[in-house]
């Protein structure tokens, strides 16, 4: 069962202020927003490609990691509802 939580949700919010925190530091850096016009379709496509082949070299690695820990396959228990 699921703990009882009020809304706004507070995961929600740490995702809220991480992808504000994001934006300000990219704006900082690189002096654009994502509203951005220099970018054609292929190249945002190339760019979000690039990102997903990070979040997999990412999670392999925590894979990994969990594997030789002997934590690999373990689900967690359930409780009866």
């Amino acid at each position: 069962m699921l703990p009882s939580v009020s809304l706004p949700c507070p995961v929600v919010e740490r995702v809220r202020a991480e992808l504000l925190r994001r934006a300000e530091r990219g704006f900082a850096t690189y002096g654009v927003t994502m509203l951005r016009d220099d970018l054609s379709l292929q190249d945002w496509l190339q760019q979000a490609k690039e990102e997903a082949l990070d979040l997999a070299v990412y999670l392999e690695r925590i894979l990994m990691k969990l594997e030789s820990d002997g934590q690999a396959h373990q689900a967690p228990r359930q409780t009866p509802s």
